[in-house]
């Protein structure tokens, strides 16, 4: 079957409810249709709550993980606290850098004020 973007309600109800065993993933299911597997789990769950009872008795696609975990509060607020401190650190670089550069610009500009006197006492 060709790719396209769209696929009709027909021929996705076929694939989805009356050919369901031949296509054991979504992503088989999508590759028919040619859509995505993203672009064919949206549309089978909006079908999925537009018609209901057309989806009785349909065996749901199997759900892989996807690896994600849900962190603790205590780790989120560990994370949270390594930001705050990097930040800080970040923070106190960036302050002490400006400290150099202003106390650079003072220097040169003593070192301006003392060779123009150096230079009008010599005249």
């Amino acid at each position: 079957m060709a790719k396209r973007g769209v696929a009709t309600r027909e021929d996705f109800l076929r694939v989805a409810v009356t050919e369901r065993a031949k296509f054991v993933t979504s992503k088989a299911a999508a590759g028919e249709l040619g859509l995505t597997e993203a672009s064919f789990k949206q549309r089978l769950k909006r079908e999925r709550e537009l018609y209901p009872q057309a989806f009785e008795g349909v065996e749901v696609y199997p759900v892989k993980p996807k690896g994600r975990t849900v962190d603790s509060t205590e780790d989120v607020m560990a994370m949270l606290s390594r930001l705050a401190e990097a930040a800080n650190k970040r923070d106190e670089a960036d302050a002490e850098a400006a400290a150099a550069v202003k106390a650079g610009e003072a220097e040169e500009g003593e070192a301006d004020t003392s060779e123009e006197g150096d230079s009008a006492s010599g005249e």
